[in-house]
């Protein structure tokens, strides 16, 4: 499942724990354009407990919403990366 949590007015941190499928995947997208709308020169945290390939329904929920995703990366200047060693 893919969590978003706004930590701060120029921060939000993503948690990724399982597969999403397309459902999951549109609603925690429009969850991260939510919380990331106001955000100017911000900074995310994605915390990757559980790295599983996608369904290729979640997939192409993902490649419909690319252009926003990539407004969304122009208005964030720092990203950690944090997974966990199994």
């Amino acid at each position: 499942m893919l969590c978003v949590f706004p930590n701060s007015r120029d921060r939000v941190n993503i948690e990724f724990t399982e597969m999403q499928d397309a459902e999951a995947m549109v609603t925690a997208l429009d969850e991260l354009f939510l919380h990331s709308k106001n955000i100017e020169q911000g900074k995310k945290l994605y915390r990757i407990k559980k790295l599983h390939w996608q369904p290729i329904d979640g997939i192409m929920v993902e490649l419909s919403k690319l252009p926003e995703l990539f407004k969304l990366m122009r208005k964030v200047d720092r990203i950690a990366v944090v997974t966990e060693k199994e």
